[in-house]
């Protein structure tokens, strides 16, 4: 493999364990900055395979709906709500938040880049049941959900309290197109939904959001997480208090005793360890420290021509799949 002026190409390893099934000698890769550059190429036929984002995805699931490959990817977008803060330390605040908002108005009609709603903050797909197949969130007793109803009846809990009918609180985010539209969409949401709450937003390059995160100079930040490995745990441990990304500083007995047992892989089966974090799953929908917004999809542009190029939770194109048909 060699770069040559913004290409590369990727050369079939005859010492590849499984080189035989390997169908294409080469792939030639092109590097653009400009998605627009990406999709012209795309339409011209000078490229098989291009990944798309932001409103190239709704444009191109209009012009190409047989050439359009949606993937869900192990990475989850969430707020952290700062445990630090009386206000956000409060479970009915972060419940009324929470059911304020429609996921899947937040992702088809804001974000509109085949992100996919949150239902709780393992993403779908992450790991299925040792004895049913079933996916983790399909065993939870319950999923992220919008309800107008609920989110106020929280909220007059939270505003009883903490002795407030007002109160404002502020949304720290990247400085980035999405996460800039997904403040401002929280920011209506929950100014419509829950009358008193005044939510300010500040958006911050990445660098100076990660510092004020570490130090706990927040109330609530839009943050997320991707894995490498398919486990719920990996997003289960972001609420324990040890681990040194739980931003927030909740923490929580019952929480922590169960999610000691999950990670004592050597002396629970595979079955007990699995109703474990099911069991820790359901706590932290029910305290929510850290609210689950929506579960990022790649979405690519695959010519017809080309057979067998696949995607997964963890990896992007798989080339070694791909043939010319």
């Amino acid at each position: 493999m060699g770069p040559i002026k913004g290409c590369l190409d990727l050369q079939k390893n005859k010492y590849f364990w499984d080189a035989k099934s390997v169908k294409l000698p080469k792939v030639h890769v092109q590097v653009v900055k400009e998605p627009s550059t990406a999709q012209n190429l795309f339409a011209s036929g000078k490229i098989q395979e291009t990944l798309i984002t932001g409103e190239f995805v709704k444009q191109d699931a209009k012009r190409y709906p047989k050439n359009i490959v949606y993937t869900k990817k192990g990475q989850m977008r969430f707020l952290s709500f700062s445990a630090k803060n009386k206000t956000t330390s409060n479970r009915n605040f972060r419940l009324a938040v929470s059911y304020a908002l429609n996921r899947k108005q937040l992702t088809d009609n804001v974000l509109q880049d085949g992100s996919t709603p949150a239902k709780s903050m393992v993403p779908e797909g992450d790991g299925t049941d040792p004895t049913n197949g079933k996916d983790f969130n399909k065993e939870l007793a319950t999923n992220l959900k919008y309800d107008k109803q609920l989110a106020q009846s929280y909220w007059k809990k939270a505003q009883q309290q903490l002795g407030k009918k007002t109160l404002s609180v502020q949304l720290l985010t990247e400085d980035d197109s999405d996460q800039k539209k997904l403040g401002e969409y929280v920011q209506s949401a929950v100014e419509k939904t829950l009358k008193g709450v005044t939510v300010e937003l500040t958006s911050v390059p990445q660098q100076q959001q990660l510092t004020r995160m570490f130090g706990g100079n927040y109330q609530i930040t839009a943050t997320g997480w991707s894995t490498d490995y398919p486990d719920p745990s990996d997003y289960l441990n972001l609420m324990t208090k040890a681990n040194t990304v739980n931003f927030t500083h909740w923490t929580n007995a019952s929480y922590e005793n169960v999610m000691a047992k999950v990670n004592d892989t050597s002396k629970y089966s595979g079955k007990e360890r699995w109703n474990l974090m099911v069991k820790a799953g359901n706590i932290a929908m029910q305290q929510q420290p850290d609210v689950a917004t929506y579960q990022d999809t790649d979405v690519h542009l695959v010519s017809s021509k080309v057979g067998g190029l696949k995607y997964s939770l963890l990896t992007d194109s798989l080339y070694r799949y791909a043939y010319w048909k």
